[in-house]
């Protein structure tokens, strides 16, 4: 069953939008203020049902055992390799974010644009290769 209350209240909120705008400020073009205004509201109730049927989509797809699965591979032993490409991006992410800190912190000191861009990549990538290396597993069955 369909909970179309998201879309009615955008509907609605889009009227008294556009009803408001037109006490307010009396416009020659207020017909098409109100179009836009319902039309926006319209999609963006559409999106909130759309959200909500994706999310319960999901919810329904993922089984206890994907999430079993996931948990022993972080409590499983770490080969040698993964440890230190571990060690590696939790120093680069580290050594990164006190360069974004001290751009924001320390007064008088700014960051070019360019070296702010590569430290929070090099984070975002270091955060990933350790949360991947992790996970990975000693034995051959994986």
């Amino acid at each position: 069953m369909h909970d179309s209350s998201n879309t009615v209240m955008g509907f609605v909120s889009g009227i008294v939008g556009g009803i408001g705008s037109f006490i307010l400020e009396i416009k020659i073009g207020l017909m098409n203020d109100m179009l836009v205004a319902i039309i926006t509201a319209l999609l963006c109730g559409a999106a909130g049902v759309a959200g909500k049927e994706a999310y319960q989509f999901l919810k329904l797809r993922i089984k206890k055992k994907m999430l079993e699965e996931f948990k022993q591979r972080w409590l499983s032993r770490t080969p040698i390799w993964f440890k230190k490409i571990r060690r590696i991006s939790l120093w680069l992410s580290t050594t990164a974010m006190a360069i974004l800190a001290a751009g924001v912190t320390l007064p008088g000191f700014t960051l070019p644009e360019i070296v702010k861009t590569i430290c929070s990549w090099i984070v975002v990538g270091g955060i990933t290769a350790g949360l991947v290396s992790t996970t990975a597993k000693t034995d051959a069955s994986a």
